[in-house]
């Protein structure tokens, strides 16, 4: 019995097989707030993204920077886009949102926009990827004057403070890196809000075309569509928010000032969903690269006791070692948690990790460590 390895997909019927919009909690757009002066919409000129990517189109599109001046100052924003496969049966574009907040959504439509949606989507929607303000492609917020500044940088952090003395290390440097950025791209900061994101998502429809919005949001993606059905409520056409975060505990509105994460409840969830992993691990037996070495349970927490003292050094390739500790093991472990379709590449990874690292590493684990690193430098 093999661990699930089809994406979740996601199927926009054509009579209605949506539910209700979820909406978040505000005042609807007026004439008012749009006013006489309305920001221009964007021209779009479609261009193939090149051979790393084939089949995509590529482009930017200027959006206002502070939409309180709409003909002021622009923004710019990546786009890709996957063409539907049916041109008679086109009916529109998909808008996706990949989560983060700082997730790709043109990498994300690059890597999975085949594979994530059905054929019956695929035929009828061009599947539609942006980089929101401030991520990506588009203007980023970015805290350090070079790359190399960076990864020096980050270089110094673990994934997360272990011991009372790991978080008297941890705690100054987050403290810096929180000034840098808004030093570095403090007027950036200061305009990438969810809600004009959302602005600059109701400019792209107009943008490619479309008289209503059909949109596909995950994690914070679901809180972006939320904000953007109650700015537009009569923009909106179709919507799937999969993985809704709750508002208030997102924004710490409800006057909850922890961190987003521990608000919105992600250890308890992780670890619920962890458990789980370790359930359908055992069910599949030679399927699961954990059960040849006992029971998956077992084995992962034995594992994690021994990173705690010992981290295991893995060659990735060009003369590179990282040393995984139990932090990295447990950002490994939650990064996964997202979807069960990268199962079999954790159990993978958790298995040559409790064999001490011994040998050549199979190619889930440089892909795994390249995958926390990705969701380290976005989310």
């Amino acid at each position: 019995m093999k661990l699930a390895t089809r994406l979740t997909t996601v199927t926009l019927g054509l009579i209605g097989l949506l539910g209700p919009l979820a909406v978040a909690t505000g005042t609807p757009a007026t004439a008012a707030d749009v006013g006489a002066a309305k920001p221009p919409v964007p021209r779009l000129n479609w261009k193939a993204c090149g051979p790393a990517h084939p089949g995509f189109l590529c482009t930017t599109a200027e959006v206002p920077t502070d939409y309180d001046t709409p003909r002021g100052a622009t923004t710019t924003i990546a786009l890709t886009k996957l063409p539907a496969t049916g041109p008679g049966a086109r009916i529109g574009s998909l808008f996706t949102n990949p989560g983060g907040p700082g997730g790709s959504g043109v990498d994300f439509v690059q890597a999975v926009g085949r594979t994530a949606y059905t054929a019956t989507v695929r035929a009828r929607y061009d599947i539609i990827g942006f980089d929101p303000r401030g991520v990506g492609a588009s203007d980023p917020v970015t805290c350090y004057p070079t790359a190399a500044a960076e990864q020096e940088a980050l270089s110094r952090f673990t994934a997360f403070p272990v011991t009372a003395a790991d978080a008297r290390a941890f705690l100054p440097l987050d403290a810096a890196l929180t000034a840098s950025c808004r030093q570095t791209s403090g007027a950036r900061i200061a305009h990438s809000s969810t809600a004009n994101v959302a602005r600059d998502m109701d400019l792209l429809r107009q943008a490619v075309g479309d008289r209503q919005l059909s949109y596909v949001g995950y994690s914070y993606g679901t809180f972006l569509g939320a904000t953007c059905g109650r700015l537009f409520p009569q923009n909106v056409g179709k919507m799937v928010l999969d993985g809704t975060l709750d508002p208030a505990a997102y924004s710490g509105s409800d006057g909850d000032q922890r961190p987003v994460g521990a608000r919105t409840q992600q250890g308890p969830a992780s670890a619920e969903v962890f458990q789980q992993f370790l359930a359908r691990c055992q069910e599949a037996e030679s399927g699961c690269a954990l059960n040849e070495l006992g029971r998956p349970g077992t084995v992962v927490k034995q594992l994690f006791e021994s990173l705690k003292k010992k981290p295991v050094p893995i060659d990735v390739g060009g003369g590179t070692i990282v040393s995984v500790g139990y932090p990295q093991a447990v950002a490994i472990a939650f990064q996964f948690m997202y979807s069960p379709t990268g199962w079999q590449s954790l159990a993978t990874t958790l298995a040559y990790l409790a064999r001490g690292g011994d040998g050549a590493p199979p190619a889930a684990v440089p892909e795994a460590l390249a995958q926390v690193e990705r969701a380290r430098r976005t989310d």
